[in-house]
């Protein structure tokens, strides 16, 4: 019954690094206690199989009398069972501990043990994987791509002006938490009660609009002495996420944007309101950026960029010059996640339309592929599709990627299929060397 309800599975899927020794060691001293005993009662193999064996342990005896000997090993297995034992329990007691020192859940259920073991295996599994943006659009990738890497690490653009965000910004002078906070959520495996809770969002009173996560996060960031990256990092270990969430840079950028008529738009909330085809975007208060963002795209395999709006997640954080002169610099490729159709910011734009747009503010051409969903599997009456220019796109030296069906039932970008057409670029790229296997299904093939 115990194991029915652990749903245990004989495959040594919880012989982690820090328990495989205890269990050799723990083996050696049954090992060692069956020595003893033959050399303690001096009992001869029954077939010739064990002759080895005997002869071992005549060899032994032969050194040492029996009635020593056997007590000796005897002594020996024992006390190697009993440390064994002692560090397999210490194993998990650190692991359940570390893992379950956020509120809510049991430490001490079997089923949360387990838990802990199948993260603390899967930790640090998977391509070293930047994807850098914000809004709603990165959140869903990252749902996806967690379940190829836990070497992930989400580069948050600062610019967000408005809503729960926007006051917290203003009256806390904060970096606004929202797209950090969502994408910790999409990245966490905690049950979905803790999930729920910092998704959870006031609706009367003085809290009205406000998410219990931005509040978390802005209360975290009071403690880190105005540090949103180690906050980030923290509420990351309380949601036990697989991979880290950092902001662009300590500090908010204000955004602002030309527009084609000259006219200048002031607030990353107006700016899409516009009504106007954007020329430029550009932040009037850019600081340094994250050191820990450089390095993660330093020793990145694979740096993504979107899905996301184009000009108010995606290019502020290009914005930075030592984030672009990482990325330039990078060993890893560069893969521009378009969206699945136009929006406010990017009316009757092609698929080519994006890439020249990024190539404007960046100076560089800094993108070696753009995965697209071919606009003939567009099935919703939500929003118009992306047109795909091929011969331009070709042009401007950049892959197109194309595949069907990316999107969810709500016009979103479906995290599943999102990932999978990465990996099967990404694992394409790298001859599938260290990538688990992906299959993509007949429904999203081109």
């Amino acid at each position: 019954m115990f194991f029915n309800n652990l749903r245990f599975r004989l495959n040594g899927k919880y012989f982690l690094p820090g328990l495989k020794r205890w269990i050799i060691i723990f083996s050696l001293g049954i090992g060692f206690i069956a020595f003893g005993v033959a050399l303690l009662l001096e009992l001869r193999p029954l077939t010739n199989i064990s002759l080895m064996i005997w002869t071992a342990l005549r060899w032994v005896a032969n050194i040492l009398p029996a009635h020593l000997s056997g007590p000796l090993i005897l002594i020996l297995g024992v006390s190697l069972i009993i440390a064994s034992l002692g560090l397999i329990l210490q194993t998990l007691l650190e692991v359940t501990n570390r893992d379950n020192s956020s509120f809510g859940g049991d430490a001490n259920t079997p089923q949360s043990i387990l838990k802990a073991l199948e993260r603390a295996r899967k930790k640090g599994q998977g391509p070293k994987i930047v994807a850098i943006g914000g809004g709603t659009g990165l959140s869903s990738l990252l749902i996806g791509l967690k379940n190829y890497s836990t070497n992930i690490t989400a580069i948050v653009t600062v610019g967000d002006d408005g809503g729960s965000s926007g006051k917290l910004r203003e009256e806390l002078k904060v970096v606004p938490p929202g797209d950090i906070r969502n994408c910790i959520v999409a990245l966490s495996d905690e049950e979905e009660l803790t999930t729920s809770l910092f998704q959870y969002r006031f609706s009367l009173g003085s809290l009205k609009g406000h998410s219990l996560g931005n509040l978390f996060l802005a209360a975290l960031c009071d403690i880190c002495l105005g540090d949103m990256a180690q906050a980030s990092l923290l509420a990351s270990r309380i949601l036990r996420t697989g991979g880290k969430v950092l902001p662009s840079s300590l500090k908010a950028v204000h955004l602002e944007a030309e527009m084609e008529d000259g006219s200048i738009i002031s607030g990353e909330s107006k700016i899409p309101e516009g009504g106007k085809l954007i020329k430029k975007i550009f932040a009037t208060n850019i600081s340094a950026a994250l050191p820990e963002c450089l390095l993660a795209i330093k020793e990145a395999d694979l740096i993504i960029l979107g899905p996301g709006s184009l000009y108010t997640s995606i290019i502020p954080n290009l914005l930075f010059p030592e984030i672009l002169k990482s990325i330039e610099e990078a060993k890893a490729k560069v893969l521009y996640v378009c969206n699945l159709v136009q929006d406010k910011e990017t009316q009757n734009y092609k698929a080519s339309d994006f890439l020249r747009a990024i190539k404007s503010h960046t100076n560089k051409n800094i993108l070696n592929a753009i995965l697209l969903n071919a606009p003939e599997s567009w099935q919703l009456d939500k929003g118009k599709p992306i047109p795909i220019d091929l011969e331009t796109i070709n042009d401007l030296g950049v892959e197109p990627i194309i595949r069907s069906k990316l999107q969810d039932y709500n016009g979103r970008h479906n995290p599943t299929r999102l990932a999978r057409s990465i990996m099967q670029w990404f694992g394409f790229q790298q001859n599938n060397k260290n990538l688990p296997e992906v299959k993509i299904p007949e429904q999203i093939k081109v």
